[in-house]
């Protein structure tokens, strides 16, 4: 029995070292070629030790704007690169941020966006961080 556990074990830690890194296939047959070139683009990245790092704003975009800048000035000065994904929410000024998508991808960014609802009981635009600490009426 011991033997049989042994074998198996060291069965499992030679299938389990393998160095070679794994490449999947895009899930969607149709996939663009701008798509497909990401895919590689960020196999390569991993592949080569990188880290690809983002930066999300937050409704401080529309309100405080120098606050963004701050914090991507701040991550430039201590690695020497900016993040490679930018992320947005459009669960705010919608049009301010789509604009800033729109230049963050001009400048060679990945581009992600996202929608956080209000609270149903809320009305109009409202500030995230009261929405989550917020208490319910």
């Amino acid at each position: 029995m011991k033997k049989t556990l042994l074998l198996a074990t060291w069965c499992v830690l030679l299938l389990s070292c393998n160095t070679q890194p794994k490449h999947y296939a895009p899930v969607n047959p149709n996939v663009t070629p701008e798509a497909k070139a990401l895919l590689a683009m960020l196999y390569r990245s991993v592949d080569e030790g990188k880290i690809i790092s983002a930066q999300h704003h937050n409704e401080s975009l529309i309100a405080h704007p120098e606050r963004y800048e701050q914090d991507r000035d701040r991550i430039l000065q201590a690695t020497g690169k900016v993040p490679m994904i930018w992320g947005g929410d459009m669960g705010w000024d919608r049009e301010a941020v789509v604009n800033k998508a729109v230049e963050e991808y001009e400048k060679g960014h990945i581009i992600t966006l996202m929608w956080h609802s209000q609270r149903p009981t809320d009305e109009g635009p409202t500030i995230f961080k009261e929405q989550c600490q917020g208490e319910f009426p």
